[in-house]
């Protein structure tokens, strides 16, 4: 038994690749915060390159969408996911 779980918890490590996000909690805050958020690959939708302003400052990032509509900021993504996109992409 031990070996089946062992092998579920392998295949579902691949599947969840790790993101860093922009959370707004509160709309009256100054400062953004940013979280760590583990996403299912197989439940994203599309991953959208953007510009977005962080503390007074234009960076590059991405627009998240997963299959049941939620959508994050992420101001970093995989690298496996960051390589598909070229530097045009990104500007």
């Amino acid at each position: 038994m031990r070996g089946v779980f062992l092998r579920h918890t392998l295949a579902m490590k691949r599947k969840f690749l790790k993101f860093k996000v922009v959370s707004t909690r509160d709309p009256h805050e100054v400062s953004d915060v940013f979280e760590t958020l583990l996403l299912n690959t197989d439940h994203l939708i599309s991953i959208k390159p953007i510009n977005m302003v962080l503390e007074g400052e234009v960076h590059t990032g991405f627009w998240l969408r997963t299959t049941n509509d939620k959508k994050y900021r992420a101001v970093e993504i995989p690298e496996e996911l960051a390589s598909i996109f070229s530097d045009e992409d990104l500007e």
